[in-house]
């Protein structure tokens, strides 16, 4: 299996299993999950119960081909959800490899293509402005974007003072497609929608200095 194309995970150390591969019995069940037995049960069935938030990054990431496809969309981003900055980072871009993101966006539809939300967004071109706040050196890996510009720049300042502790951060205004979207999880602060970087087109970018920004109880505002 092709890590790099599937985005089949890998067992840490503390994984409780003891597994590095899934069992045919494993698959079976896995082929099972449904609005009563969710994915996250199916993970405590075969791992003796123990939760946490690694455990089941990388259950999923072993098994998504075996989850059935009215199930995977919704586990996809329920999991997605569960990943920020620091907790699950290391599990994000397996998100986004080619196999996972190509199944993912067969099952969209209803979320993205017919979203009245998504749709009133649209500007005459038919394409979504959407923002991004980071602190890197490139966009390589920019797969989550915002609807709202005050998140972006949150996001950014964040990243630059919590973990990258760097002076400044970018924001990132760019515009992107329906048809191009992978995800759309309304309103989340970070993985509103998700895209592949290179699909967001017109993009411009503007430097922030951190210490123009202080964060307050709603949010991060210049002073």
């Amino acid at each position: 299996m092709n890590a790099k194309k599937h985005g089949n995970g890998f067992f840490w150390w503390d994984n409780f299993a003891g597994h590095n591969y899934l069992t045919q019995s494993m698959k079976d069940d896995c082929q099972k999950i449904n609005d009563d037995y969710s994915f996250f049960s199916f993970v405590g069935t075969h791992n003796g119960g123990y939760y946490s938030r690694d455990e089941n990054l990388c259950w999923f990431h072993s098994a998504w081909r075996f989850i059935p496809e009215n199930m995977l969309y919704e586990t996809y981003k329920e999991l997605l959800c569960d990943t920020d900055w620091v907790q699950g980072r290391w599990a994000y871009p397996y998100f986004f490899k080619p196999d996972l993101r190509k199944k993912v966006m067969e099952l969209k539809s209803h979320d993205i293509i017919e979203s009245p939300v998504l749709h009133s967004l649209l500007d005459d071109d038919g394409y979504l402005t959407v923002y991004y706040g980071h602190s890197e050196k490139t966009m390589r890996g920019a797969y989550s974007w915002t609807l709202d510009k005050s998140k972006a720049i949150e996001n950014g300042y964040l990243f630059a003072k919590i973990v990258k502790n760097n002076p400044t951060f970018d924001c990132v205004t760019g515009k992107v497609k329906l048809s191009d979207v992978i995800t759309f999880i309304n309103g989340h602060s970070i993985h509103e929608i998700t895209a592949m970087p290179r699909k967001v087109i017109n993009q411009s970018k503007e430097i922030c200095n951190i210490e123009d920004y202080r964060r307050e109880p709603h949010g991060v505002v210049k002073f």
